[in-house]
């Protein structure tokens, strides 16, 4: 037994678990495919670092309720907090958004109602169901040319539409937001179409995917993607910042000609599979929160 390995056995589980929190999820996975012991003591910590239901506490008193809708086909959690999930750098202060379609998306909101939250409307309808009304109605009648296409409602045949609702509850720094997004089709797509490939991990009842595993905590990068309003964003963004409680995470945003020049090394290129070998996937096992990290591609690194 090694100097290492019998400090980690011997330390308080406060301090191990403080130790392990400064690791990228690499070291921390490689850590635990060294010995039985050690794999033993990291098992633990992942079941505590990514635990479903604790991420989903953040936001909700019934966190089991609104993640037994989560169910993958009909509605996704997404987007910076599912990143913060990732990183393990959780905050409520993230906004947490859900993308659903029309089967789903009445039971979301009664649940979210059920909860405190209140649907955001300074210049609009009061209720979430003439906010919907209105907005069909709106793109009935508008012109084509005036959608914006790189927005909520584009018209671009790329890109779904989708219709935001943003809900709140609280007040200053306990104060929770939840972006609730109606899509025409199916979740994931939508979810794909995120401004940076960071921001396309998403999350629902059974497991969380990460589709760009190797470029986000590997390389500490994040790529524009066709949802993204790459002019504007290459002017004024260069990274994308994280921030927690506790820490902040910088990803390097990767844009392309005409903004940068520079050659990425990237092996996530070419056809792609949502949860395929170069997708890090968090799986939650069933009757609990014990979670399984799979390691088959964010472990790798470079040669």
């Amino acid at each position: 037994m090694g100097p290492f390995e019998r400090h980690m056995l011997v330390a308080r589980d406060s301090d191990i678990h403080s130790f392990l929190d400064r690791m990228d999820a690499s070291t921390l996975l490689a850590i635990g495919s060294l010995n039985s012991r050690l794999r033993m003591l990291v098992d633990v910590y992942k079941k505590k670092a990514w635990d479903f239901v604790r991420f989903a506490n953040r936001y909700f008193r019934r966190p089991g309720a609104m993640l037994s809708l989560i169910d993958g086909r009909n509605a996704l959690l997404h987007g910076e907090a599912v990143l913060g999930f990732f990183l393990r750098r959780p905050t409520a202060s993230l906004t947490l958004d859900i993308c659903a379609n029309v089967s789903i998306i009445y039971h979301i909101q009664k649940t979210l109602e059920e909860d405190g939250y209140d649907l955001v409307a300074p210049t609009g309808p009061p209720s979430m169901h003439h906010a919907i009304r209105s907005t069909i109605h709106q793109t009935l009648y508008e012109e084509a040319a005036s959608w914006d296409l790189t927005g909520e409602r584009s018209n671009h045949s790329a890109l779904d539409q989708v219709f935001l609702f943003v809900y709140v509850k609280g007040f200053g720094a306990s104060t929770r937001t939840v972006h609730l997004r109606l899509t025409r089709s199916e979740p994931h797509r939508f979810v794909l179409n995120s401004g940076l490939s960071a921001l396309s991990c998403c999350m629902s009842r059974e497991r969380a995917i990460s589709p760009f595993g190797y470029s986000t905590f590997i390389q500490k990068k994040t790529f524009a993607m066709p949802g993204h309003e790459t002019v504007k964003a290459a002017i004024k963004e260069r990274n994308l910042i994280v921030r927690s409680t506790t820490s902040v995470e910088r990803l390097a945003i990767v844009y392309g000609p005409p903004y940068d020049q520079e050659a990425i090394e990237s092996r996530e290129s070419g056809a792609r599979f949502l949860g395929d070998n170069h997708c890090w996937v968090i799986t939650r096992t069933q009757g609990g929160e014990a979670q399984t990290v799979s390691d088959h591609y964010v472990c790798e690194t470079e040669d």
